[in-house]
């Protein structure tokens, strides 16, 4: 799940521009990265003290509407395949 306004990929090329690490980048729900084992204090205190600027965004993403309840014993075969039935799920497919 993404937090609106907090893009990873960018943080991370942020650190590697910053020479935190060695390189890296993403988009806005994943990234990746290049670093030394001996960065690896130095980049989490980074990331740490970045992502700490999104007080608002984390606590949006905290919010979990909910449209219904279902307890384990009603999900019956038919009504998981129903359920199949009417994805593609994730994001770009509301």
């Amino acid at each position: 799940r993404s937090v609106t306004g907090v893009n990873i990929g960018d943080a991370i090329a942020a650190a590697a521009r910053e020479g935190v690490i060695l390189s890296g980048g993403g988009h806005a729900m994943a990234g990746g990265l290049s670093l030394e084992p001996e960065q690896i204090p130095a980049f989490d205190a980074w990331m740490v003290g970045h992502m700490a600027k999104f007080t608002a965004e984390r606590a949006a993403a905290l919010e979990l509407p909910v449209d219904a309840i279902l307890s384990p014993g009603a999900a019956s075969p038919a009504l998981v395949d129903q359920i199949a039935g009417i994805g593609p799920f994730g994001v770009g497919s509301p």
